[in-house]
Parts: structure tokens; sequence; C-alpha cells
């Protein structure tokens, strides 16, 4: 029963710092990833990988290797897009393009024609924008138009 209490907790703390994050409270995100991180010994392993991932795309900011090693613990547990797609940005930060693009695949393999997906070409056709490569990111950008249309009319029918 306590390590219930303590896994909804630490998932609780987990949203809450995605909500001040999409708020722009990079504060109280701080506060709530580190409240989650103090739990995360008490969680099963296999409800921590979305909790290494906020954490992981969280980190990347201020501390790259911290950011790494919960991202590559949590692809141990289970490999997610999230966390191959933050590899690949980390990568890319590195100046690592192989690894950047072989790590933003498997976030496209992982998860083909979701949000997921939408969020591994932006950063892609960002990253290939910034390098000067401008053809791999105009078809990056016409992949990226493609599957937001496709999923605007979805959402119509």
């Amino acid at each position: 029963e306590q390590a219930k209490r303590l896994d909804w907790l630490a998932h609780t703390y987990n949203n809450m710092a995605f909500i001040y994050s999409q708020l722009g409270l990079q504060d109280s995100t701080a506060w709530c990833l580190r409240k989650s991180m103090e739990l995360l010994p008490n969680i099963a392993e296999k409800n921590r990988p979305s909790i290494m991932n906020n954490l992981g795309s969280f980190l990347m900011k201020t501390d790259t290797a911290m950011a790494r090693k919960y991202l590559e613990e949590s692809l141990d547990i289970t490999p997610t897009s999230p966390a191959y797609a933050s590899l690949g940005t980390l990568a890319a930060m590195r100046g690592d393009t192989a690894q950047a693009t072989k790590m933003w695949r498997e976030a496209l393999i992982i998860a083909p024609d979701t949000p997921s997906e939408k969020l591994v070409l932006k950063a892609i056709m960002e990253f290939r924008s910034e390098q000067g490569e401008w053809r791999e990111a105009t078809l990056t950008a016409k992949r990226l138009m493609q599957l937001s249309d496709s999923v605007n009319r979805a959402r119509l029918e």
C-alpha cells in the first residue's frame, strides 16, 4: 500500500512538473522534479521511464551529463520515442551528427504518426537548419507539414 502511494505521489510531482514547464515556471518545475527524483528509488522499475524522461528533458538545459544518464537508464527499462528524441538532441548539442541522426531515427521508428513524431521532426528540421543543411531541413519541413495536415484531416473525420 505504501509503495502504491509513493508511486502515485512521484507521478503526481512528475505531472505537475510537466504542467509548470509548459507554463514557463522553471522554479516550480525544478522543485517538482526534485521531489519526483527523491521518490524514484521507491517506484517499481517498470513505472520509472516517464519520470526519467521528464527529468532528462528538463536537465538538458543545465546538466547534460545527468540528463543523458536518466534518458539512457529510461531506455534500459523501456525504449520510448521521447527518450530517443532527447538523446538525439543531446548528441546534436555535442556536435555528434551521426549519433543524433541515429537516435532521432529510433524515435521515429518507435512512434510513427504520433505527436512524438512531430516533435522529433521539428528537432531534426531545426538542427539541419542550424547546420546549414538546407535541403535536408526543407525535406524535413515538408514531411512535418504533411504530418500536420494528416493529423488535422483525421481530427475532422
